[in-house]
């Protein structure tokens, strides 16, 4: 998904209310506790008390407002987040 706007809180909205599938763990618009119980005991052991939505940018890139420089960011997501995709894709 690319995302031009920049508009606040604008993928979580898209993917909770559009799609009708929000992110993992993100209280505004989703229902953590709902999230963990329907994925069970494996999930809930790995996740615990992490208490932020299971967002992550891998990619980033913009235009500098100043110097109009091309901008560009690429970075793994944390060791959690790798953790829990290879626990849904069944490589654990």
């Amino acid at each position: 998904m690319k995302l031009e706007t920049g508009r606040t809180h604008q993928i979580r909205v898209h993917l909770s209310q559009l799609l009708h599938r929000p992110i993992l763990c993100d209280p505004l618009y989703g229902n953590p506790k709902e999230h963990l119980n329907r994925l069970g005991g494996e999930f809930k052991s790995l996740i615990k008390d992490y208490e932020f939505p299971f967002l992550h940018a891998k990619i980033l890139g913009l235009v500098h407002p100043i110097t109009k420089e091309k901008l560009f960011f690429e970075v793994d997501p944390p060791p959690l987040f790798q953790q829990v995709i290879k626990l849904a894709r069944g490589e654990e």
